[in-house]
């Protein structure tokens, strides 16, 4: 395994810096890029009817690099979100104008990406730092272009950018892992659970931090940009590109389960989801970079780690192993406490929390719904149930040990004891022939 093969960089799933600057032959969507913040959506809308018509040579895909290609199908999907959602006050649009649709329908399957906003065009493709000298951090990170223009729509999407650069620290040591399980390098493999699970405590501290900058109810100013588009209440007539009719844009929207990294963690300490959470992640897959899905695929086609390490013998391995579960849990704990602040307590305390009766279930959003169209509630909660999992091989492991620990002290208390008791009819023999040996001699003399 090679990390370019992969697209993968010193910085993770984010590459190694983002274009910010469009190639020539758009350069016609600079004034939209200069107007997506703007809360004046007509005036929006105009740009976008004032561009040139659609022609394969107006907008080119077919010599653009990798970098141009990727920046291209990250500024489309966030002026389309635009467009359709407006300042989310009104009905969504339903149809993409060709100008906009028609190169990113190829740039999307190019990519291996949907024709929609995703996680990575708004979080691994838009981002630059402030200082070049500095470390890639969330406080030296900024977003190149924003849908809104609050700071809190920015500082939540640095949030998750900065969590793709500390995750970049360990992906090294991943692609090492089974050169140092096959040669039995158990302190190279307790080095690497160190590292991951230190990258898996400051994710969570970052994650923390989304607070400072951007309140639960910042959030809801911004929320309905992230949204998909696969909602027949939101779109009762589908969403489709003019003159591309027959290809239905039907996907979810942007959310947290499109990031690699997260998976990968689920990868590397052999977290085993079960039902809708399985089938969820797995097709939050999908909407990941076609190289970056197939990394986790082939990474759980490889020896686990767990079973490597509940073979070892090593209970420090199994040590660090664990500790490892438990900060992984506690990421997800506080995630799912983000989730209650951000959502569920917002609709309480607004007085428009909504009861999920049986007819609402098949509706793609509901006021909790989350924009990858998921109930959080559920989802989360099993995310955190099947983390927990992981550890109950080592218990009974570790039970079994002790058990073995425990038989072992029996039977070596045991031993003592027969060989004391043994000792003890010695002497008393002993003592016995010498008290009758010197009665007999007693009674000779006598």
């Amino acid at each position: 395994m090679k990390q370019q093969a992969y697209e993968i960089s010193s910085l993770g799933f984010l590459p190694e810096k983002c274009l910010d600057k469009l190639p020539p032959p758009y350069a016609h969507l600079t004034p939209l890029l200069d107007n997506l913040s703007c809360k004046d959506v007509n005036h929006f809308r105009s740009l976008v009817k004032a561009l040139p018509d659609y022609t394969p040579d107006q907008y080119p895909t077919s010599n653009l690099s990798l970098e141009e290609k990727r920046f291209i199908y990250s500024i489309l999907t966030m002026i389309i979100q635009k467009y359709i959602w407006g300042d989310g006050s009104e009905k969504p649009l339903g149809i993409i104008p060709t100008e906009l649709g028609a190169p990113l329908l190829i740039l999307s399957k190019e990519l291996g990406l949907p024709p929609v906003l995703t996680y990575s065009g708004v979080i691994l493709y838009n981002w630059s730092v402030k200082d070049p000298n500095q470390p890639v951090n969330l406080d030296n990170l900024q977003v190149n272009f924003k849908l809104t223009e609050g700071a809190d729509y920015e500082w939540f999407c640095i949030i998750h950018t900065a969590i793709e650069a500390e995750g970049g620290k360990v992906m090294k040591q991943l692609f090492n892992l089974q050169q140092e399980m096959k040669n039995q390098n158990n302190e190279a493999i307790k080095t690497t659970l160190k590292q991951v699970t230190e990258v898996i405590v400051n994710t969570h501290h970052i994650m923390a931090r989304l607070y400072e900058h951007c309140s639960p109810q910042d959030f809801w100013n911004f929320r309905f940009y992230f949204e998909g588009t696969n909602c027949p209440k939101a779109f009762p007539n589908g969403l489709h590109v003019k003159g591309f009719e027959d290809q239905k844009i039907k996907f979810r929207g942007a959310s947290g389960g499109q990031s690699t990294l997260i998976q990968i963690f689920d990868a590397f300490f052999s977290v085993d989801h079960v039902g809708h959470g399985a089938d969820f992640l797995e097709e939050m897959r999908d909407y990941m970079p076609g190289a970056h899905k197939k990394f986790i695929e082939d990474f759980l086609k490889l020896p686990p780690l767990k079973d490597y390490i509940n073979g070892s013998g090593d209970e420090e391995l199994v040590s660090l192993y664990l500790e490892g579960v438990d900060k992984f849990t506690a990421y997800r704990n506080f995630h799912f406490r983000l989730v209650h602040d951000y959502i569920f307590q917002i609709l309480k305390n607004e007085g428009r929390e909504i009861e999920l009766e049986e007819k609402e279930k098949d509706l793609y959003k509901n006021s909790e719904t989350g924009t990858g169209g998921t109930d959080p509630r559920v989802f989360l909660q099993g995310l955190i149930s099947n983390t927990r999992k992981v550890k109950n091989i080592f218990r009974r492991r570790k039970g079994t040990i002790e058990e073995e620990a425990k038989d072992k002290t029996q039977q070596q208390k045991f031993k003592y004891r027969i060989k004391f008791d043994r000792k003890k009819a010695e002497d008393f023999l002993i003592s016995l022939v010498i008290a009758i040996t010197g009665s007999l001699i007693i009674k000779s003399v006598l």
